[in-house]
């Protein structure tokens, strides 16, 4: 008997235009709830009109370390091409961490920057308080070091020992969440992926459909 594992496509006047895009993408997935289960994944972009264009979509069985490599492998190949450094934006998910940081050969490297909204959520978790997060997003946002370090200062007088704690490790990797270290402004100024969130939740109608349902209704959409 034959099982289909995993669907991946993308349709060739998104891929062809992509190239008078930023070089970037948004990446997330939302839960497929009909009688096939799993994800539906996405790969969406942002025109020089600030207008989101989906790139690529992808089935799979849910979210995992294999299923993120599948998928960013095939729109690597099929959606980035091998001339530009793109930029990832996405949350921390331990999957597309690893499928971020994995070689391909001919292809160059991809750049990772992590979604502000994903990032204020972690502190949340040490912290409820609207002030620290406010705060905190305002720190992510700060262009200049100068000023991104007198808003540090002042953060952390807001903080409790667990919240300090933790925002002093991610100090480590300030170029993935801080403008003010967003090294080549490989982030072109987005901060969040709410644009691939928004995305998700245009297709959350229909993710009871049958597999060729939600293809053919990406399609229409797309049109």
């Amino acid at each position: 008997m034959w099982v289909m594992k995993r669907v991946f496509w993308c349709f060739p006047q998104c891929v062809k235009s992509y190239e008078y895009y930023h070089p970037l993408i948004l990446v997330d997935a939302t839960f497929l709830t009909g009688k096939c289960k799993g994800v539906l994944m996405t790969a969406t972009t942002v025109d020089p009109e600030g207008q989101l264009v989906p790139m690529a979509f992808g089935l799979a069985e849910g979210e995992n370390n294999e299923s993120w490599e599948w998928f960013f492998a095939l729109v690597r190949h099929n959606v980035l091409g091998r001339d530009r450094k793109i930029c990832v934006i996405s949350d921390c998910h331990r999957g597309i961490l690893k499928a971020v940081s994995q070689k391909m050969e001919g292809l160059p490297p991809l750049e990772h920057r992590w979604c502000m909204r994903h990032f204020a959520a972690n502190m949340w978790r040490r912290q409820r308080k609207e002030e620290v997060i406010s705060k905190l997003k305002e720190l992510c946002y700060a262009r200049e070091e100068r000023y991104f370090n007198k808003l540090h200062h002042e953060l952390e007088k807001m903080l409790n020992p667990k919240a300090k704690a933790w925002l002093d490790k991610q100090m480590e990797n300030k170029s993935m969440w801080a403008l003010a270290f967003d090294e080549g402004g490989s982030r072109y100024g987005i901060m969040t992926t709410n644009g691939a969130e928004s995305l998700n939740n245009v297709f959350t109608a229909i993710c009871a459909l049958s597999i060729l349902g939600i293809v053919m209704y990406s399609f229409e959409k797309m049109q």
